[in-house]
C-alpha cells in the first residue's frame, strides 16, 4: 500500500513538471511570434534572410487539403530570401519562388493561415501567423515576387 502511494506521488510530480516545462516553452514561443511585421521589401532582404514570426507550420497531402498530418508548434520557421524561402515542419526545406503552384490565404477572428501548394509535389505547407498584419505583409511580399494569393474562409 505504501509503495502505491509513492508511485502516485512520483507520477503526479512528473506530470506536473512536464506541464510546467511545456507551458514555459509555449509562453516563450508566444512572445516571439507576437511581433507584427509590416511591409517586407523584396529588394532589401539581407543575405541571411528575413525571419517571419510563425505560430505553427503544418503539412499534408495536397489532394486532402486542408487535412494535415504533420504539425510543428515548438520550432516553426519561415525565412524569406531573395530567390527562395526556407520553412520547417519536421525538417528544414528550401523552395524557390517559381516552384510555388498556388497560395491560399485564410483569415478569421481565430486564425490567420497561408497555404502553399508546390509544383511537382503531392504535399502542401500551411503556416499560421499570430496576427493579420504579418499575414498581409507576407501576401504582399509574395505578390511582389509574382505569386498571387487566393483568399478564402
Amino acid at each position: 500500500m505504501a509503495f502505491s502511494k509513492w508511485m502516485l506521488i512520483i507520477a503526479a510530480a512528473i506530470i506536473g513538471l512536464g506541464f510546467l516545462i511545456s507551458m514555459l516553452i509555449l509562453r516563450r514561443n508566444q512572445t516571439a511570434v507576437s511581433e507584427k511585421i509590416y511591409k517586407i521589401n523584396p529588394s532589401a532582404i539581407p543575405t541571411e534572410g528575413k525571419q517571419i514570426p510563425v505560430l505553427r507550420t503544418y503539412s499534408g497531402l495536397k489532394r486532402l487539403a486542408p487535412v494535415t498530418f504533420i504539425e510543428n508548434k515548438l520550432s516553426p520557421r519561415l525565412v524569406f530570401f531573395e530567390n527562395h524561402f526556407d520553412y520547417q515542419v519536421l525538417r528544414r526545406r528550401s523552395v524557390t519562388y517559381d516552384k510555388v503552384e498556388a497560395v491560399h490565404s485564410y483569415t478569421s477572428t481565430y486564425y490567420n493561415k497561408l497555404r502553399f501548394d508546390f509544383m511537382h509535389s503531392g504535399v502542401f505547407l500551411m503556416i499560421v501567423f499570430a496576427n493579420q498584419e504579418t499575414l498581409f505583409s507576407v501576401v504582399d511580399f509574395l505578390v511582389k515576387k509574382g505569386i498571387h494569393a487566393q483568399t478564402g474562409n
